[in-house]
């Protein structure tokens, strides 16, 4: 597989990917936000777009934590890299504030959210635990976009294990099951589903259109080599023209030769300037023109092949006669 062929399919691979999270992520933007912590829990939906205010933390449940490898090989210390923490849902029963259910909210500790849900954390417990009835909650709040996950059986697990250790072994399994909502909020800014999704199209594009073009050059190369000759003679003009024209070449020959084709006359050469010389006979001298079948004796004189002359520069036919001088002999006269 050649670079240019990887690369194309990497850019496809990859566009497709970010078309498909930005889309998905699109379609959660697109419906209308829930606040999920004064909603019915049963009425709570995976992929559910969330907005909401969170100002009760009850507590953290689960801490992920992350470590470098390098070819499988562990190369880092383990580091704190999110939290998990567990969001109340409260009842009042007989004048008393009591838990409900909790579920559970994901942020990574980077995030600006983490302490913020720390600082709640804190009031919460103050106001939790106040037997004087001064303490309040609600001082810091923290403002949340995202949407719902539900979760998986591990992180389940890990809060219902929170439940039943908070209770000091008051409450079964079975029991803090009853206390889940089994969703996760994710923190996310959707609106980045916007240019993830264009990104996404414009790298699927390219390959598409490199494609185009070179279907477009192969179908453009088969047609020059089908189809038919053309005339191809230069314009007028365009033929080379040495300036020392004496050297210039001509048609089987060159001009050491002469300026006609195979020298200067067609079957042989002259005996004195500008001579035309037959096919069949001699010339005397210049300028004389020989009939095709006899001789004449002076210049200038033309013989026709049918028809006499009775003047100087006569004419002497093959079947005639004449009567005056530079009369030239026909073959068959006097």
């Amino acid at each position: 597989m050649t670079y240019k062929t990887r690369l194309i399919l990497f850019s496809i691979i990859l566009g497709a990917v970010l078309t498909f999270l930005g889309i998905k992520d699109l379609l959660v933007l697109w419906k209308e936000p829930v606040d999920v912590l004064n909603e019915d829990p049963a009425s709570l939906t995976d992929g559910m777009h969330v907005h909401t205010t969170v100002d009760l933390v009850w507590d953290q449940f689960i801490e992920e934590t992350s470590y470098r490898t390098s070819y499988g090989i562990k190369v880092s210390a383990e580091k704190e890299s999110a939290r998990y923490y567990a969001l109340p849902y409260l009842k009042v029963e007989d004048g008393m504030i009591l838990l409900d259910q909790l579920i559970g909210i994901y942020v990574s500790t980077g995030n600006p959210a983490c302490r913020t849900l720390e600082t709640i954390l804190d009031e919460t417990n103050k106001w939790w635990f106040d037997e004087t009835g001064m303490v309040d909650y609600g001082y810091t709040t923290l403002e949340v976009e995202g949407k719902l996950r539900r979760m998986t059986e591990e992180e389940q697990g890990y809060l219902i294990d929170y439940i039943t250790m908070a209770s000091s072994g008051t409450i079964s399994r079975s029991e803090a099951e009853e206390y889940v909502v089994p969703y996760v909020i994710l923190i996310q800014n959707l609106n980045v589903a916007y240019p993830m999704t264009l990104i996404g199209l414009v790298l699927l594009a390219i390959p598409i259109l490199i494609y185009v073009i070179a279907k477009g050059k192969e179908k453009r190369t088969a047609a020059m080599m089908y189809q038919r000759p053309r005339d191809m003679a230069k314009p007028e003009g365009t033929y080379y023209e040495p300036e020392d024209v004496t050297t210039a070449p001509v048609a089987y020959g060159s001009m050491t030769y002469g300026t006609n084709t195979y020298g200067q006359n067609t079957y042989g050469s002259t005996e004195s300037m500008q001579n035309t010389y037959s096919s069949y006979g001699n010339t005397g001298v210049a300028q004389n023109a020989n009939p095709v079948y006899g001789n004449v004796g002076t210049t200038q004189n033309a013989n026709p092949l049918y028809g006499n002359a009775g003047t100087v520069q006569n004419a002497n036919p093959l079947y005639g006669n004449a009567g005056t001088a530079q009369n030239a002999n026909p073959i068959y006269g006097k």
